[in-house]
């Protein structure tokens, strides 16, 4: 998708075509690390498959390419993060971002990183 807007902005803005090819280079990298990282932390914990709270996860967990179970049974829970939801082993409360971000979107990344840490660590 980044690459598509990033073609389509160098064509509309011709003289800031640099800036934008490097923005978008640096967005893939920025995702292509925090895949990896989602990867490794799932690994270490003997992660084989995450079951999704709410179908609306869908395009996340796609686009992260994570394992998904249909059964709950032994499968890492996400649900969407709230006020009303307190992290537990098992449970992994994300940052759907369906709202704008305060952040960058490193910052986001890192933080539903951190937010997998908890759900592993209890």
């Amino acid at each position: 998708m980044s690459q598509i807007v990033a073609r389509e902005f160098q064509r509309i803005w011709l003289e800031q075509a640099p800036t934008i090819r490097s923005n978008q280079m640096a967005l893939q990298k920025q995702i292509s690390e925090y895949a990896l990282k989602l990867d490794e932390t799932l690994l270490e914990h003997d992660v084989v498959a995450v079951c999704l709270d709410n179908p609306k996860l869908q395009p996340l967990a796609q686009a992260t390419y994570l394992p998904v179970e249909e059964q709950c049974g032994e499968a890492l829970q996400i649900k969407p993060k709230s006020k009303k939801l307190k992290p537990k082993s098992g449970l992994w409360l994300v940052d759907t971002a369906t709202k704008p971000l305060k952040t960058d979107l490193a910052q986001w990344l890192s933080n539903n990183l951190n937010l997998l840490d908890q759900a592993l660590q209890h």
